[in-house]
């Protein structure tokens, strides 16, 4: 296992776990369920959280694509190579930070408005 299997590891933990609480969200309105309340109340707090930490590294991903184009010596075909990978990277990050993250906030939110 490599370093990097650990990172995707770690990273992923925090993009699930909105994502099992808008599930428990969903299935929970069906039923009676006691801490309903707290699970919607978590699902919104880690979705906040998951869009902050996707625009943390989507913002992180725009400067190191800037500063590695701020190298010296660099040739124009290196330049589009480094811009054709770091801005995308950027805006994935924050696609699936979006994607992970704001259904957790809309549900969660809906599912306390529901409760009173």
């Amino acid at each position: 296992m490599s370093v990097w299997d650990v990172a995707a590891v770690v990273l992923l933990l925090p993009y699930g776990a909105p994502i099992l609480a808008t599930t428990l969200c969903i299935i929970g309105s069906n039923r009676d369920w006691v801490g309903l309340p707290r699970i919607a109340k978590a699902a919104v707090w880690l979705g906040a959280g998951v869009i902050a930490l996707s625009l943390i590294a989507c913002v992180a991903s725009l400067v190191s694509t800037q500063q590695a184009l701020q190298a010296p010596g660099l040739d124009p075909a290196s330049a589009a190579k480094i811009s054709a990978v770091g801005y995308p990277e950027a805006a994935y990050n924050l696609l699936f930070g979006l994607l992970a993250g704001l259904p957790g906030v809309l549900i969660g939110r809906n599912t306390l408005k529901q409760l009173g």
